[in-house]
């Protein structure tokens, strides 16, 4: 099988209550991939967004931001090209890494409760 050169993989995060620290459990990259270098966080709640923190987040045990990192930071609006919306200061292992993020709601989500957070991390394999 041929894989393409970028992969965008999703791991969501459900938030059902004011103030709740929720964790990924058992993520893993797809192991066709070489390396993860992009990270971008999303959410349909705007509001909820702007008060998220990291409590963890990393990748083979390697913090990538640290506790208390604001979520909003990588995020963007629709106004910006899909591929620019990234954290592209990203330069660690995929193939079958363990991700491990833990984000804590800021208790303001203003389309209530539960929403959901998802995290999407570019995968690439080399050009050849």
């Amino acid at each position: 099988m041929i894989f393409r050169s970028v992969k965008y993989q999703n791991m969501a995060l459900v938030v059902k209550g004011a103030g709740e620290i929720v964790s990924s459990k058992s993520f893993t990259t797809d192991r066709n991939y070489k390396k993860v270098v992009g990270i971008l966080a999303l959410t349909a709640d705007p509001t909820a967004m702007k008060a998220l923190e990291f409590e963890k987040f990393e990748i083979n045990g390697q913090e990538i931001y640290p506790q208390g990192y604001d979520a909003y930071i990588i995020s963007c609006g629709d106004g910006v090209a899909p591929n620019d919306r990234f954290d592209k200061e990203i330069d660690e292992p995929a193939e079958n890494s363990s991700v491990n993020v833990s984000i804590k709601d800021g208790s303001v989500a203003g389309q209530g409760y539960p929403y959901t957070v998802k995290i999407v991390l570019m995968l690439k394999n080399p050009v050849k």
